[in-house]
């Protein structure tokens, strides 16, 4: 058994990503490095467990494709996994919210750590990987032509209408209040609850159905899993982009964005990850979007530049100060401004702005209150639910709730 270990430590440092001999009966691991992720070992477990699978070849799973992890069974309960393991590079940001309602989130921490002490890696390395591995456990050969290797994908549900999901403000169950105060209304608040909140990805059901097109409504315009997700980019962006102009965006100027992130995608390599590619694509047109609309509502330049900057970056936790210093004026003068120009105190147009967008992610997201709630940057989930509460009359979760039961209806 030393020995065995001592074999697995030194071909860990020298492929660089994380192993793992998991029991699953008893929930006990070793892992080198010594990161425990739990979480991420049992959801890779059932995944190799579930119906239909064969227990007996070692299995590779492709997450969206971001991630890989391998699996091979060992004995009844004991298990061979290595990863998680990145294809590419991503950034610190996109790594942090990749993990937004994974089903093992709560070893993000521990994740992310392992992920920045690997190298990155193939799946052709990551199998050459797993056979020596799995032979230092065993004394065994491994045929890798057994290896079967499984992308995640989404559900079979179906894309009934893009544009009518597109279109927020469309739908008779979202509440909103416009009476509150005079917002700029945009295509920012319609597109961000879907694509990305300051560049960050968090419908993730929507961008699986995206980089998944074959099961929809798209058309079938490849048997090239790549080349088809570059095509549905194309048409996508399209649609975004005809959606902004008719949001009163300049033709001309959301055309030229397009172009240069269709490229990009064209360029793009085998097995990429197209979320930040629609994510670069939503944050660039809604800013654009943004500012003609509030252009159009008459604020001065300051409360314009400040009321967009407040869209376009309202989970993170923005302060009086901050703003001030975006809009290179005195606090108190901003303020002041501000209230008359747009008919309510800073605090409150940007809780207002965080509860209408976090109403938007609890109908048409998994992920849970208190993910939503940090998500946006609250002081504590009772505080966020406190402030709900009060606007919309109900709790997060009753709001939830209501909403499934109308589907059911």
């Amino acid at each position: 058994m030393p020995h065995r270990i001592q074999l697995l430590e030194s071909l860990q440092s020298t492929i660089n990503i994380p192993f793992c001999i998991y029991n699953s009966h008893t929930e006990i691991s070793y892992s080198i490095p010594d990161i425990p992720m739990p979480n991420l070992m049992k959801y890779t477990v059932e995944k190799f467990s579930k119906d239909g699978h064969d227990v007996n070849a070692p299995l590779i799973i492709v997450e969206e494709p971001s991630i890989f992890i391998a699996i091979s069974k060992l004995s009844d309960n004991s298990f061979l996994i290595l990863g998680p393991a990145l294809p590419q590079e991503h950034s610190d940001e996109f790594i942090n919210h990749f993990f937004f309602g994974k089903p093992y989130s709560k070893d993000k921490d521990a994740i992310k750590q392992n992920i920045k002490q690997s190298k990155l890696i193939s799946i052709e390395e990551l199998k050459n990987a797993l056979c020596l591995a799995f032979f230092i456990n065993t004394a065994k050969e491994l045929d890798e032509s057994i290896i079967q290797v499984e992308e995640i994908i989404a559900s079979q549900e179906p894309l009934n209408n893009l544009l009518s999901l597109l279109e927020v403000n469309n739908i008779e169950n979202v509440k909103t209040d416009d009476n509150d105060y005079n917002n700029p209304e945009s295509i920012n608040n319609d597109l961000y609850s879907y694509f990305a909140m300051d560049g960050i990805p968090v419908m993730e059901d929507l961008f699986k159905k995206f980089s998944e097109p074959n099961q929809y409504s798209f058309t079938k315009m490849s048997l090239n899993h790549d080349r088809q997700t570059k095509y549905v980019f194309m048409v996508v962006a399209n649609m975004i982009c005809q959606e902004a102009i008719r949001h009163g965006a300049g033709e001309d100027a959301v055309n030229v964005i397009s172009e240069i992130i269709c490229q990009r995608v064209d360029l793009a390599p085998d097995y990429f990850d197209v979320r930040p590619y629609y994510v670069e694509l939503i944050a660039a047109i809604s800013e654009v979007v943004n500012k003609q609309a509030t252009a159009e509502k008459g604020y001065s330049p300051m409360i314009s530049n400040c009321v967009s900057y407040i869209n376009s970056h309202v989970q993170k936790k923005l302060t009086l100060s901050i703003l001030a210093g975006i809009c290179n004026v005195s606090e108190r003068w901003l303020s002041k401004c501000f209230r008359k120009e747009v008919g309510v105190s800073i605090p409150d147009y940007i809780n207002n702005i965080k509860l209408q967008r976090s109403a938007q992610l609890l109908l048409y997201s998994n992920a849970t209150i208190e993910e939503i709630s940090d998500f946006f940057s609250f002081a504590n989930q009772s505080y966020y639910t406190k402030l709900f509460k009060e606007k919309y009359s109900c709790t997060p979760l009753e709001y939830r709730n209501n909403k499934n039961i109308d589907n059911k209806a």
